[in-house]
């Protein structure tokens, strides 16, 4: 069972890409792409080494099921 973080918990908490990509059950290239895209906020490291901050990712999550409630 996941434990609930806080929100400074989150907000300190970084995944890789691997570990991003396993939170929302997609491949790493995915959560690239949505890198690229400018989808979902991330932290750079250095020019090939990036992080994901659990609060945004939750927020990203958050944001979809709100919009999609909006569009049904």
């Amino acid at each position: 069972m996941l434990k609930k973080l806080s929100d400074e918990e989150a907000s300190r908490t970084l995944m890789t890409t691997a570990q991003t990509a396993s939170y929302f059950g997609v491949r790493p290239t995915t959560v690239e792409r949505w890198r690229r895209l400018s989808n979902l906020p991330f932290v750079a490291l250095s020019r090939r080494c990036y992080r994901y901050r659990l609060a945004d990712c939750e927020n990203f999550v958050a944001e979809r099921l709100q919009n999609r409630g909006e569009n049904a």
